[in-house]
């Protein structure tokens, strides 16, 4: 079975936290799962992903990721860079400005909700 865009795009988000999922399931507009964290499959924290976003925010926000993470573009939760100099790293790989807006904004008004006790806690968030 293929992952689905939400899958895919917590794959790439949870990397930029150096966190892999290890369980993930996509009910409706909701994704839930388990996450562990570096080498440690034992230390994990369950999650939960209201989708509020569209499918091509979706897709915008999993290459702003992938970029993020591979020029290492991001410390804990925050950004090491200011918008404006995003703006000029996502120009200069050639991306649309109209697509880094909508890609940012999408981002920026993620959160993923940690589960304690099949409670929502604390939030997974990237912002500047």
């Amino acid at each position: 079975m293929n992952p689905s865009n939400a899958e895919i795009f917590l794959i790439s988000f949870f990397q930029l936290f150096d966190a892999t999922i290890k369980e993930c399931k996509v009910e409706g507009m909701a994704v839930t799962g388990r996450i562990f964290w570096g080498n440690d499959r034992n230390d994990t924290q369950s999650f939960r992903w209201h989708i509020e976003v569209s499918g091509h925010d979706i897709d915008r926000m999993i290459s702003l990721c992938d970029v993020l993470h591979k020029n290492n573009l991001v410390s804990i939760d925050r950004l090491t860079v200011t918008e404006p100099e995003l703006v000029e790293k996502l120009r200069s790989c050639n991306w649309e400005m109209e697509e880094i807006e909508c890609a940012i904004n999408a981002l920026m008004s993620t959160e993923v909700k940690m589960v304690d006790d099949g409670e929502e806690t604390d939030s997974f968030y990237i912002h500047f």
